[in-house]
């Protein structure tokens, strides 16, 4: 059943290619495009908390190999960077800042769903 949710090819797609270092763009550019591009993927690929669960814990709590920032210290770096592209009116950074502002909304949405149902059956 969980084959045949819309959103269950791009579970797989971001799930199985998170690790790999060229898919990680916040941490490597901030130019608007990337950004924009990475952050509707992102956006998309935690649209649902009941198919993206795993994902979502998993961009949260872990910070990947390799890696010196966090999800949350990326996000942050990101906000301000494309915040004073769009004050500078660099092309392309206002879509990036509200898809951004899109994945952290699912994020922040979902997160604390999927903390709740874990510890519940835990414990």
């Amino acid at each position: 059943m969980a084959g045949n949710t819309p959103f269950f090819f791009w579970r797989l797609v971001i799930h199985n290619i998170w690790r790999l270092p060229f898919v990680y763009p916040f941490q490597k550019s901030s130019s608007p495009d990337v950004i924009f591009i990475a952050s509707r993927i992102l956006f998309l690929a935690t649209a649902s908390s009941a198919t993206a669960d795993s994902f979502i814990v998993s961009i949260v709590e872990q910070k990947p190999s390799g890696r010196t920032h966090t999800l949350v210290e990326i996000i942050s770096l990101r906000l301000d960077s494309m915040t004073s592209a769009f004050l500078n009116g660099t092309r392309m950074a206002r879509e990036a800042l509200v898809d951004l502002l899109k994945f952290v909304f699912n994020v922040l949405t979902h997160y604390p769903k999927v903390q709740f149902c874990n510890r519940a059956i835990f414990y």
